[in-house]
């Protein structure tokens, strides 16, 4: 992959083509583009103040790095307002989940805290309670 100028412009031209391992996981609808605007709005928009931080790391396989990394820098934002912007997408989904979601994540908690109890146990650290 050729390396890109950081303080090159977009070109603006919407129309080229994609390259050839380009595809969309899915087509979000008018919905989900104005439920991304509304938060773009907040995120980008919204004075911060000065206040202790906290580092983040994210690992992504190389291959979704590297397209986020290509739209990010296309943007001209940076990967703090990115994971900004995605933190308020879906904390309040989290926070709140819809009845769909709740029992996948239900399912999900439950299998972790399983996984732990199973590894804790075979490494002898304390008593896990049983039923």
């Amino acid at each position: 992959m050729p390396k890109r100028d950081r303080n090159a412009k977009p070109s603006g031209d919407d129309n080229q083509a994609p390259p050839s391992d380009f595809r969309l996981a899915s087509t979000p609808t008018e919905i989900h583009h104005q439920f991304v605007r509304e938060v773009i709005d907040r995120t980008l928009t919204k004075r911060r103040r000065k206040q202790p931080h906290q580092c983040v790391t994210v690992k992504l396989p190389y291959q979704d790095y590297a397209r986020v990394t290509r739209v990010r820098e296309g943007w001209e934002l940076n990967q703090t307002d990115l994971i900004r912007f995605f933190f308020e997408l879906a904390l309040p989904i989290l926070e709140a989940p819809t009845q769909e979601l709740r029992p996948l994540l239900e399912a999900h908690r439950d299998e972790v805290r399983a996984q732990r109890e199973a590894e804790a146990r075979k490494r002898g650290r304390g008593v896990v309670p049983t039923a």
